[in-house]
């Protein structure tokens, strides 16, 4: 199930409590469980979050150990300036939440869509290297309030005034280290 056709998904929020997980959302009670063992109860918790006529779940479906869960075909992670965030916010009638994005990595001071000319290059994030891989194409998952689930900003009709419907860069890993709030990020 995904947060782009089930708008309500995006108001869930998750935090881990050793083996065990804590799921909230406005609509449902929370929901305290060991995914290993709590399979069922997951299910039936996230099921009335779906939207109608949509799939609802059946089973919890573990991700590869090998990597993580991406929408890409490479193991990726993404990297927005937040200029080009608030040029997208400016034009939101609603509050718009950067959380709305998903992004790995927020980089400040950049201009907007400076993060887009970095495409093919190597940039240094902190310690850490990585290869700008490409654009990411936005889908309806933006428009929904991560508060509450609700669409109330039109993201992609935002993002088709800028000439195209692309936030945040797609990173791969070329060089682990660490990268902290505060470190520089710049193409090589």
């Amino acid at each position: 199930i995904r947060g782009a056709s089930s708008p309500k998904l995006m108001a869930v929020t998750l935090r881990t409590e050793g083996d065990r997980l804590h799921l909230s959302h406005p609509d449902r009670p929370d929901l305290f469980i060991d995914p290993a063992t709590d399979e069922e109860r997951l299910i039936r918790w996230v099921a009335p979050l779906v939207a109608e006529g949509r799939a609802a779940p059946t089973a919890l479906v573990p991700a590869p150990a090998d990597r993580g869960l991406t929408d890409t075909p490479d193991a990726t992670i993404s990297m927005a300036s937040l200029a080009s965030h608030q040029a997208v916010a400016d034009k939101a009638a609603a509050p718009f939440e950067v959380h709305r994005w998903r992004c790995n990595i927020f980089v400040d001071g950049l201009t907007a869509w400076e993060e887009f000319d970095w495409v093919d290059r190597t940039i240094r994030l902190g310690a850490a290297e990585a290869r700008v891989a490409f654009r990411i194409d936005r889908c309806m998952a933006t428009t929904a309030n991560t508060d509450t689930g609700e669409r109330d900003v039109p993201t992609l009709e935002i993002l088709d005034g800028f000439g195209h419907q692309d936030f945040s860069v797609a990173l791969v890993v070329t060089k682990g280290g660490a990268l902290r709030v505060g470190d520089k990020v710049a193409p090589l």
